[in-house]
């Protein structure tokens, strides 16, 4: 468990097969590790889970500082995750703007990473949510307010096919975040990869959730930038882990079993 008190520490649970392959899992905005709820049974009969929580989400700290958003201390903090348990190379699984902090990590560091796995993840692309200003804006709200945040399409709250009592305690963890996030995120990054793709040399799987339309134009981005790039498109949408659990955790062990 992250110390609440220190800034650069992720709250990471140490979990499943001990000796089993690393996998670094990381969620999306406004979610934490409820979103791994329902593949972390299967995942850790065969895989070394370490499920980290970015900055002010679930139980890491979320401090009223902008510069524990930004990209640098971020991806610091990823690595540290690694470094502390003498990890040599691990795996990478990123959902939604995990997965576009994960491509970051990835592009930097190539020889900590066995292989990479993302998902729905607009983030890359630089596309911001609904709530956009059309300039290229982060999509979050100039002076955050729980009303505001709640009406934002992340938000778990506005899930369509989330089980509902996981949904319930997504949404609680959710509403627990520090307006300190949205405060200072805006000013992290950039997340955006779209001119680094074609330098992602890692094994890389993207788990494509083919309900969410707005993400498809960016799976043929993907491919076309990114050297031997595999695609499983599921019936699922942005949180595909969700919708396809045992499809999804099939992909993930035949990807983490077959490179590296």
């Amino acid at each position: 468990m992250a110390d609440k008190t220190d800034p650069h520490q992720l709250h990471v649970e140490d979990t499943g097969k001990p000796d089993g392959p690393p996998v670094l899992f990381l969620h999306g905005f406004m979610s934490s590790n409820l979103q791994w709820e329902p593949n972390r049974h299967r995942l850790g009969q065969e895989l070394r889970l370490l499920l980290a929580e970015q900055p002010g989400h679930g139980l890491s700290p979320g401090p009223d500082d902008a510069a524990a958003y930004r990209a640098d201390q971020v991806l610091d903090q990823l690595d540290q995750v690694r470094s502390d348990r003498g990890i040599d190379r691990l795996w990478l699984v990123g959902q939604s703007l995990g997965g576009a902090m994960l491509i970051r990590y990835a592009l930097r560091h190539p020889d900590r990473v066995a292989g990479l796995v993302f998902t729905n993840s607009r983030a890359v692309f630089g596309l911001a949510g609904k709530q956009a200003d059309g300039k290229g804006g982060s999509g979050l709200p100039p002076q955050p307010t729980r009303d505001l945040i709640r009406a934002m399409p992340y938000h778990p709250s506005n899930a369509r096919r989330i089980p509902a009592d996981l949904k319930a305690r997504m949404v609680e963890v959710a509403d627990a975040m520090p307006l300190a996030v949205f405060r200072h995120f805006r000013t992290g990054g950039p997340w955006q990869s779209t001119d680094d793709l074609h330098r992602l040399k890692v094994p890389t799987l993207l788990i494509n959730g083919r309900f969410e339309k707005v993400f498809q134009p960016c799976v043929d981005q993907a491919t076309a930038a990114i050297d031997d790039l595999q695609v499983i498109n599921l019936d699922g949408g942005h949180s595909v882990n969700i919708d396809q659990p045992a499809a999804f955790d099939q992909a993930v062990l035949d990807f983490v079993h077959t490179t590296g």
